[in-house]
């Protein structure tokens, strides 16, 4: 073989290995490549994963916003930073090597705490959710609220002291005070004793002078009195002897002119029955203007021809409502169905007077309303009503009185005893009040008796006034 062909074919099986060489090289170095590249790629899938549970990627570009300004090292170390920051405000200290998470349930343990210690100072219903702030505002509230009531109190109890020492300076005057009056109590005791004694050694000086004085007077006192006595008797006598000459002379009298019966005026009619209108219930009677009818007088209505003083006459009681110058219209303000009003009826009121006025007087208890207990203002109330008709009430019987109206006797009580007057110390002046009172009843009824003053009872008085049906009605006194 030529030397140039083998030269070549050594040279082209060189080439050949080397080709070779660098394939299985560069095949290696692929294969090597492709690993490390898968991974790489697994490390980065790792990595994303844990950066996705660190931050998400829509928060990743927010990071500057959330967090703030990156203060040292990483975002994390910068929240961890503020996370030691709020432990440190919150709890007053800072929570070394512990999580985010252990330093929050200490901040929730304390924060609840505070909770519990503040609600006993504030009114409204704390939660522990609340937060810090609005309790500390509770609290603030709460404080401000007690520095004020304090205040006020520290005012008052000032005041109080003020008080108590304007007391303990009004009791040591009052004390010295009292000191002096016993002191000059005692000097005018001493006076006192000093002048007794004095007394008492002149009393006993002259004792015996003055017992023959008083007894020598007490001789003159019984001798004029044993005279005035004799004087007495001997008028007492002719007083009978008067009385009996007088009591012979008015029945001598009597036998030849009956006197006068003062009673018998108050059973004369004062008028009559002029017009009826059964429908209505309105009667006319005979007196008008000319003889001072009014409005609100009231009779009784008789049986023409009928005595007055026979109750078996009565029929009705009227009031009247118009009146005209000759006539007045009333209505029937009471009747007697089985025997109705009829023209020419008589009626009469013991008060009213066409002409001159009647004068009562007035005794006893008065039951105006019916309830069976005396009325405290029943004289004044019947007063007013007889001033009302014309007529005059006067406080004591005289010879000008007309008639006596009587009430029921006064009740007097049982006198107290002295065990009763401890507990009822007005017992004694209620008792003294109904004797004065029994006492004015039994003297005007005397005294009419004397003066031969007609004395009408209560009831008497209601049916000669035509009164008896408004008993009861508001304003009928």
């Amino acid at each position: 073989m030529p030397v140039g062909k083998r030269q070549q074919s050594n040279t082209v099986l060189y080439t050949l290995i080397i080709f070779v060489a660098f394939f299985i090289v560069s095949t290696v170095f692929a294969v090597v490549f492709y690993t490390k590249s898968e991974d790489y790629k697994a490390s980065l899938v790792n990595l994303e994963n844990e950066l996705s549970d660190i931050v998400t990627d829509t928060e990743r570009p927010k990071i500057p916003t959330l967090v703030g300004a990156k203060t040292s090292g990483s975002y994390i170390n910068t929240l961890i930073n503020f996370n030691d920051r709020a432990t440190q405000v919150l709890l007053g200290s800072p929570v070394p090597n512990t999580t985010a998470e252990a330093k929050l349930d200490k901040i929730e343990i304390a924060v609840a705490r505070c909770v519990e210690l503040a609600q006993p100072h504030v009114t409204l219903k704390l939660d522990p959710n609340t937060g810090l702030v609005p309790v500390m505002e509770q609290l603030v509230t709460a404080m401000n609220t007690l520095k004020n009531t304090n205040a006020a109190l520290t005012s008052q109890s000032e005041q109080e002291r003020e008080r108590y020492r304007s007391a303990i300076q009004e009791a040591q005057a009052t004390e010295t005070k009292l000191a002096q009056d016993k002191e000059n109590f005692f000097q005018q005791s001493e006076q006192v004793a000093s002048n007794y004694k004095a007394l008492e050694t002149e009393m006993s000086s002259a004792a015996d002078e003055r017992v023959a004085n008083v007894q020598n007077q007490l001789s003159q006192e019984q001798d004029t009195g044993r005279a005035i006595n004799q004087e007495l008797l001997k008028t007492k006598a002719e007083l009978d002897q008067t009385k009996t000459k007088m009591s012979d002379a008015l029945d001598k009298m009597a036998a030849i002119e009956p006197g006068a019966d003062r009673a018998a005026e108050a059973y004369k009619p004062d008028g009559r029955i002029i017009l009826v209108d059964y429908a209505s219930g309105v009667v006319h009677i005979n007196i008008g203007n000319r003889d001072r009818a009014y409005k609100g007088l009231t009779f009784s209505v008789f049986d023409k021809g009928a005595s007055i003083k026979n109750e078996d006459a009565f029929k009705a009681e009227i009031e009247v409502v118009g009146v005209a110058d000759q006539y007045s219209m009333a209505r029937i303000i009471k009747s007697n169905p089985r025997n109705p009003v009829t023209n020419d009826d008589t009626i009469a009121n013991l008060v009213w007077s066409a002409t001159d006025p009647q004068t009562f007087v007035l005794a006893g208890a008065f039951d105006l309303d019916g309830d069976g207990f005396a009325d405290a203002d029943a004289t004044e109330r019947i007063t007013a009503l007889i001033a009302r008709w014309g007529g005059v009430v006067e406080p004591s019987v005289n010879a000008n009185t007309d008639y006596v109206i009587i009430g029921s006797k006064p009740k007097v009580p049982v006198k107290p005893t002295f065990e009763a007057l401890e507990t009822d110390p007005l017992a004694q002046d209620r008792f003294d009040a109904a004797m004065l009172k029994l006492a004015d009843y039994t003297a005007v009824k005397e005294k009419a008796q004397a003066l031969m003053v007609p004395m009408l009872e209560y009831d008497k008085f209601l049916y000669l006034i035509g009164y008896t049906g408004q008993i009861g009605k508001p304003g009928s006194f």
